[in-house]
């Protein structure tokens, strides 16, 4: 249906195959955007109402187009602090963990302490490894690796004697956690569930300048996947404040890709009390759709592979039988206490025991009358017959990983056949009304990917690179539709965090969360599905990745008709263009050589002596190659240029007009060589006459388009860009036609001029 129209759309997407996620709309041709929201999603002929002399407008050909993914349980903090440790990706073999190991700390001989991440329960036995093999690598200083499923720790001597445990330590079980011994009582190294947790907290190891280090490759990775929003299933282990206050910035500077859902994570009995307190003041303080704490994070039992899982059977291999972690009458009063103040749930519980305890807290929550209160269990991956009905009756969600999906050797040798047999049964659950929602549970699982878990729900077998390659686990008929795997990473995953009115699908009125995949995923060997890519990634409107696949349809810059009008403007002010100039040469790097971005006609280039330029307009672009310019055509915010191929460059007026100014700010980092400096001018939006700018834009030829920004704003961009300022200027006083003086700082001149220079950046640290 048709709606109001606006006068055009910021973009318009057209000729696609539209998976809305919509059942009132499934399939469009058509979607259009204006600012955060979608305004329209139908017909390619209907759309073109949308279309007007601004609008990017992308022809999609006949491309396969999906609302934003979520990721409805995930660790990102805990995976950009675990980016700065020992990362073991290679579990072919011990010999091969150990030489990771030893290459890591090889390379970064100074640290006082390691972490690391990754190495599998299965290639020990069922005690796991000891510390005189690590002892043996590193002696003298701390050394804690958390398993691949983060509830298995395994240390050093070191890293024992730094805790104060000696083995004459009586009570070595610390909160629901273990610290496990040898026949002769000897500590043997390894640890599991919160006795690991206290052991990393207590030796700093998750510290806040790491977690910071491994943020910016984070968010990129999960952005290029297509996550558009995520939520965060407990920050354990990691710096709750720091990490939080790192989020908030990247917020208010639009640097997070993703809108965040974040929680308060409790893993043992100590941890609950005042829990929810705890909770309460983060969520006064993080409140928005972008970055929100509203979930209070349980976590019931451990892992199968770590044997740790509650069941109501013993173990094959071991003989011992885990109960829940958590004193059950305190669990069940702080979840009545969260859900009393307006708090989400969010149950860890693998094993059936823990299964079981999870849905009696949800019966015990419905029967005090919170029905409406959000409670989801997480991972679920074996319950009783018996219990099934109790899933539909309390109404919980239910959350799974599909990359944990797969026949596991490990697995087998631990629990019955009949409990094999019946892991991860969502199918079902889905059939008897259950929503079912999904999570990539990075980085306790190895991927983030959200096609590979797609992938894996629907097939129940590992990724192959061929079809056939890896058996699938029974029982098949478990197997999810592809559409319905898809709701589970979108409307569903929206439903559980309560953004089901905003977020997860493809709907006018909600945000433009929309990407753009390379292949039909509809339409492949479902084998292949993880190896497809988004070619196009929005969020809230803005693109956050686009891979060049897609077409961007042309559209008139409004520069290309103003040559003329460009140039008699600086005939006519003349002074004032001079003064401009002087302004600029001021601070301007006397030697070098130098790149021009947003050139125009050449006039600045030419007056400063500069020799290259970039700029979009190809009649722009004219008048400079005239000038004596060489000027190639590109955007700021991909320029095509080498790295490090200049000493300084110069933006001028330009942005204004950016679509994305950090994006571009980067991309001049990147092409600058060491100790490069960028020099900008701008028209400063907190000046009197930039007020006077900002009123008459709408009847600019010029500037009608152009969003301009105060000098604080700039600097801000600099700086989160790599680039630390050095210098500033400001002329352009009034609009007399007349030389102006050139004065230090900003704040008073509308034409302001800002001298940054690129920061140095060492190995392992982050761009200050």
């Amino acid at each position: 249906m048709m709606t109001n129209v606006p006068t055009s759309a910021d973009f318009v997407f057209r000729n696609g195959r539209v998976y809305t996620v919509n059942a009132q709309q499934a399939w469009a041709e058509a979607v259009a955007v204006t600012a955060d929201k979608i305004v329209f999603v139908g017909s390619n002929t209907e759309v073109s109402a949308y279309i007007g002399e601004r609008t990017q407008v992308f022809d999609l050909g006949q491309k396969i187009v999906l609302p934003g993914f979520i990721d409805a349980h995930a660790h990102p903090i805990v995976a950009a602090a675990f980016g700065s440790c020992i990362s073991i990706k290679d579990n072919s073999s011990v010999e091969a963990v150990l030489s990771q190991i030893r290459r890591y700390i090889a390379a970064y001989p100074d640290k006082q302490a390691y972490l690391g991440f990754g190495w599998e329960n299965s290639l020990f036995s069922t005690r796991g490894p000891t510390k005189e093999v690590l002892d043996a690598i590193l002696p003298e200083k701390p050394i804690v690796l958390l398993s691949n499923d983060a509830h298995t720790g395994w240390m050093n001597s070191a890293a024992l004697q730094k805790m104060s445990f000696a083995n004459d330590v009586p009570d070595h079980v610390a909160n629901g956690g273990e610290f496990f011994r040898d026949g002769n009582g000897n500590l043997t190294g390894v640890s599991n569930a919160a006795a690991t947790s206290m052991v990393v907290k207590k030796l700093r190891l998750m510290a806040a300048p790491d977690m910071a280090a491994g943020t910016e490759k984070m968010i990129q990775q999960m952005s290029r996947y297509g996550i558009t929003s995520i939520f965060d299933a407990g920050l354990l282990n990691c710096p709750i404040v720091d990490a939080y206050k790192l989020l908030h910035s990247m917020v208010l500077t639009d640097e997070l890709p993703f809108r965040y859902f974040g929680s308060y994570g409790v893993m043992n009995n100590k941890e609950i009390s005042g829990a929810v307190d705890k909770l309460a003041l983060l969520a006064k303080k993080y409140n928005s759709d972008r970055l929100r704490v509203n979930t209070l994070k349980l976590v019931l039992d451990g892992t199968v592979e770590s044997r740790t899982a509650a069941f109501f059977e013993p173990y094959l291999d071991t003989g011992f039988a885990s109960d829940i972690i958590f004193d059950k009458k305190l669990v069940r009063e702080t979840v009545l206490d969260a859900v009393a103040r307006g708090f989400d749930i969010h149950l860890h519980a693998i094993g059936d025991r823990a299964v079981c305890e999870a849905l009696e807290i949800a019966t015990i929550v419905r029967e005090a009358g919170y029905n409406d209160a959000r409670i989801t269990v997480c991972h679920a991956q074996v319950w009783r017959d018996e219990d099934r009905k109790k899933f539909k009756d309390t109404n919980v969600f239910v959350n799974f990983t599909g990359s944990w999906i797969y026949p596991d050797e490990n697995v087998k040798t631990a629990i019955s056949e009949r409990l094999y047999n019946q892991q991860f049964r969502y199918r079902v659950l889905a059939n008897d009304g259950v929503v079912i929602t999904q999570g990539s549970d990075y980085p306790a699982a190895e991927t983030v990917n959200p096609l590979e878990n797609i992938e894996m729900s629907h097939t129940r077998m590992q990724v192959a690179e061929t079809a056939g390659e890896h058996e699938a686990l029974v029982p098949l008929a478990e197997s999810l539709p592809l559409e319905m795997a898809i709701k589970t990473y979108t409307i569903h995953a929206a439903r559980q965090l309560g953004m089901e009115n905003s977020l997860g699908s493809i709907e006018v009125g909600k945000y433009a969360d929309i990407i753009v995949m390379e292949k039909n995923i509809f339409e492949l060997n479902p084998y292949e599905i993880h190896s497809v890519m988004p070619s196009l990634v929005m969020m809230a409107g803005k693109i956050r990745f686009a891979g060049g696949v897609v077409k961007i349809m042309d559209r008139k810059n409004p520069f290309d008709e103003q040559v003329d009008l460009y140039e008699t403007w600086f005939v006519e002010n003349r002074h004032i263009f001079l003064s401009e100039v002087a302004a600029i040469k001021q601070i301007l790097p006397a030697t070098g050589k130098g790149l021009e971005i947003g050139v125009g006609t050449g006039l600045f280039a030419v007056e400063l002596g500069i020799k290259d330029g970039i700029d979009p307009s190809e009649p722009m672009r004219s008048k400079a190659i005239e000038r004596g310019v060489n000027a190639l055509k590109g955007m700021a915010e991909q320029l095509p240029v080498p790295d490090e191929a200049y000493d300084y460059a110069l933006m001028v007026t330009v942005d204004c007009f950016l679509r994305d100014v950090l994006q571009a700010f980067k991309e001049v980092c990147r092409i600058l060589a060491d100790g490069g400096v960028l020099v900008i001018a701008f028209i400063d939006r907190e000046t009197p006459l930039g007020q006077i700018y900002e009123q008459k834009k709408q009847t600019s030829a010029s500037y009608k388009q152009a969003n301009f920004h105060s000098a604080q704003e700039i600097k801000k961009f600099l700086e989160l860009s790599g680039f630390a300022v050095i210098e500033e200027r400001q002329t352009v006083f009034s609009l007399d036609n007349q030389p102006q003086a050139v004065k230090p700082g900003t704040g008073e001149g509308v034409f302001g001029v800002i001298k940054a220079k690129k920061q140095a950046v060492q190995k392992g640290s982050i761009k200050k």
